[in-house]
């Protein structure tokens, strides 16, 4: 796998229980990708950027044991570190942390 920066392979590949983490979710509800939080957040449509997901976030937060939205989080377009457009440099599945359904739930019926 290649990375951005060396700060960024850091946090993306540290354990998720120590300090912060950069984690790429993948969102499998119709619920929030065509409807809910996506649009909220207004997260694929940056300009300039060429791949664009729906599905797809990045995300900082600290140590967790189980995933959720409800520890501290914060939504990132671009490294932290380096400036590089996440959406346009991590275009492949293969840096997915998170994905809705298998390792973290929103709602009851997943």
């Amino acid at each position: 796998m290649k990375f951005c920066c060396f700060a960024f392979e850091m946090y993306y590949t540290l354990e998720n229980r120590y300090c912060y983490n950069i984690r790429k979710v993948k969102l499998t509800s119709p619920r929030l990708t065509e409807h809910g939080m996506m649009k909220y957040y207004n997260i694929p449509s940056l300009r300039g950027t060429r791949h664009k997901r729906a599905d797809i976030c990045f995300v900082m937060t600290m140590g967790y044991d189980t995933f959720t939205f409800d520890a501290p989080t914060v939504f990132i377009s671009f490294c932290p570190f380096c400036g590089a457009n996440l959406y346009d440099y991590y275009k492949s599945d293969e840096y997915v942390n998170e994905i809705e359904g298998e390792t973290f739930k929103f709602f009851k019926d997943q």
